[in-house]
């Protein structure tokens, strides 16, 4: 009798603890919800009107909450970089930035910290692509790769400078097929245009968005691109070595500092996914020739975990790495 009550008051004891512990574990989460962030202030780390600033913009324009901009220029975007993982512990402030920006300046060792104290979400995607002059005689990639193969040396690529996606990719390029040619790295793009239209490059490696006043022969994406309703062919296929490289391009996309609470982390997740995945959003990436993107963090860090051994590759094979 004495041992079925002692049996009693201790299912009765693991029943209130049981009760207990869920009572708590909601009272936490309400606690969380109530606590989440009700402003956004979105960090920009690059220029006024750049891809960076207009995809941040149009973002907010769609996200279910307060936002603020603030553009933090400084050390190719290092600095709002600093200044979000500083302060966005809390979930508000979050960083806008391009991907080759983040990861160059990590491999280089200019950053504080890695792309794994981060987040991300990548919402759009800008293609490189081989470009050449209007009147240039290369018709298809085909025709630029074989010349190039029998006339080492010869032939004159023009960059958008050291660190950009358009340097990396002309690496990444030579290397990958096994290609000699002449490197002429440019402070930015307008010089690399003029350069290929002018003659003193025979080809530009860009992105998608840069290359409009030159003629598009080739993407570096799986699949086939329409610009201008005009189909580009991509390189996929040309060389079983090119595949390994493919996507390449720029992706942009919003950074939270990782020591953000998950249930932070995933209210920011769903303000950006939901903003990215709206009409508006979409349209603005078609009409500036960007590709919509809406993956997760974790999506994300699949698509970041291909680009940066290719980031480091392709400073290494320019001599910058070691």
């Amino acid at each position: 009798m004495i041992a079925t009550r002692k049996k009693r008051m201790v299912m009765v004891m693991i029943t209130a603890a049981i009760s207990l512990m869920a009572f708590l574990a909601m009272v936490i989460l309400l606690r969380n919800q109530d606590n989440l962030p009700q402003n956004i202030n979105i960090i920009v780390a690059w220029n006024p009107y750049s891809i960076t600033d207009e995809m941040a913009s149009n973002l907010s324009l769609n996200m279910d909450t307060n936002v603020s901009l603030e553009h933090l220029l400084g050390a190719n975007g290092a600095r709002g970089k600093n200044e979000v993982f500083a302060t966005g512990h809390n979930g508000e402030n979050v960083l806008a930035t391009s991907l080759s920006a983040f990861l160059t300046a990590e491999a280089m060792g200019f950053g504080e910290t890695s792309h794994y104290d981060w987040a991300a979400w990548l919402c759009i995607f800008s293609p490189a692509v081989v470009a050449v002059a209007p009147n240039s005689p290369y018709t298809t990639i085909s025709d630029m790769i074989n010349d190039i193969a029998q006339n080492p040396n010869k032939t004159t690529v023009a960059n958008s400078g050291f660190g950009t996606t358009s340097f990396a990719a002309a690496e990444l390029f030579a290397t990958n097929l096994g290609l000699n040619f002449e490197h002429m790295s440019l402070p930015g793009v307008s010089p690399v245009i003029n350069a290929v239209l002018g003659g003193d490059a025979d080809f530009a490696i860009l992105l998608s968005t840069e290359a409009s006043q030159l003629r598009i022969i080739a993407t570096f994406t799986e699949e086939l691109l329409v610009l201008d309703d005009v189909v580009i062919p991509s390189i996929y296929g040309i060389n079983a070595n090119l595949d390994a490289i493919l996507p390449f391009g720029e992706y942009y996309g919003i950074f939270a500092p990782k020591t953000a609470s998950q249930s932070r982390l995933n209210h920011i997740q769903s303000i950006v996914q939901n903003a990215a995945a709206s009409e508006d959003f979409t349209t603005f990436a078609q009409e500036e020739m960007l590709i919509a993107l809406n993956p997760s963090k974790t999506q994300s860090e699949i698509i970041i975990d291909h680009i940066y051994p290719l980031t480091i590759k392709a400073l290494q094979d320019g001599g910058f790495l070691r």
